[in-house]
């Protein structure tokens, strides 16, 4: 993962577990017409939100239409508003933002796959952590 997804000087204020993961998804600003196609994306992954770099400005308070695609079945669409977004100030070709995402619309299910897709990782990781 080319950039840390943590923010440095950022008050955390987050109730759920975070990790760094690579998924598929599409965002654009709420009211936008075109959907893009879906890229892998570094994400830093929560059940209330979501980090990622971006090479668009967004504006705290923007409302976006994320859809996420987790490796098994639909995809999770959502509404986030941001909450934050940082520019990068490294020299970079992209992406040049770093960008907080609350989600707004996230259903039960979709809130159950999600944590079920997180607490996955966190095991595979640390057992691999700890495999000799």
């Amino acid at each position: 993962m080319p950039h840390n997804l943590a923010v440095d000087a950022y008050e955390e204020k987050r109730d759920s577990f975070r990790i760094n993961t690579v998924l598929p998804l599409t965002f654009r600003l709420e009211g936008e017409a075109a959907q893009p196609l879906p890229k892998p994306t570094p994400i830093n992954l929560s059940l209330g939100g979501a980090g990622l770099l971006t090479e668009r400005c967004f504006a705290p308070g923007d409302s976006l239409s994320l859809v996420i695609f987790l490796p098994s079945g639909p995809p999770i669409q959502t509404q986030a508003k941001v909450v934050r977004s940082v520019p990068l100030s490294e020299p970079r070709t992209e992406p040049t933002y770093q960008i907080g995402l609350q989600f707004l619309t996230l259903d039960e299910q979709n809130r159950e796959r999600l944590n079920t897709y997180i607490f996955k990782l966190q095991v595979e990781r640390r057992r691999t952590r700890f495999d000799v």
